[in-house]
């Protein structure tokens, strides 16, 4: 399952599903199914109260794995409070929390460039020590079975390869994450004890 805002949704997808970073993580796994859902413009707040509801209903106790790729954070940092790092980091967590407890694992997803559609001057400005504090926190966290990390490739949002409006990408970009993801799937999917071992220790109090 693939849950956050527009870039999971996969704007703009010109040529359909395909473009989509879900689509093709979708076909590194033979025999899997996926569901995707990106809402829009919407920050970590938003996405947060949308989620648990369908958790359990989702899974497939057939399957090998039951993983959810959580990517959000980018519209809170553009669009809402200057301090925007740990609150959208605290709410990932919990997002984490919820699916672990309903049977899922957790690939948590960092945040990527952008210099598109923010609120004003400020949140502009902001924006690239927010991202750098946002992604130093989920990739020194315990509380994701993996991170995969496009931050690193997809760091310049003027690319006219990897991005079409500063915030979106073209398949090409969306290729990037794709790959990125499914390494990290394919690390939990080969390690199932160190799997374990991480799921036993959300479980501590």
């Amino acid at each position: 399952m693939f849950y956050g805002d527009s870039l999971t949704q996969g704007l703009p997808h010109l040529n359909g599903e395909t473009d989509t970073y879900p689509f093709k993580v979708s076909q590194q796994f033979a025999g899997s199914t996926y569901t995707k859902l990106g809402y829009h413009g919407q920050p970590t707040d938003y996405l947060l109260v949308h989620l648990d509801s369908f958790l359990f209903g989702l899974i497939d106790t057939s399957a090998l794995a039951n993983i959810l790729v959580l990517w959000g954070g980018t519209n809170d940092c553009a669009l809402g409070p200057i301090d925007c790092a740990h609150p959208a980091y605290t709410r990932l967590v919990y997002m984490a929390r919820a699916a672990h407890a309903a049977g899922w694992k957790v690939v948590a997803v960092t945040m990527i460039a952008r210099n598109g559609w923010f609120a004003d001057a400020a949140h502009r400005q902001q924006f690239p020590a927010n991202q750098t504090a946002l992604n130093n926190l989920l990739l020194n966290s315990t509380e994701f079975d993996a991170v995969a990390d496009p931050s690193g490739i997809l760091c310049d949002a003027s690319s006219q390869y990897y991005y079409t409006d500063g915030t979106h990408l073209w398949p090409t970009g969306y290729q990037i994450v794709a790959d990125l993801v499914t390494q990290a799937i394919q690390q939990l999917l080969s390690t199932p004890a160190k799997a374990a071992e991480v799921a036993a220790a959300h479980k501590k109090p």
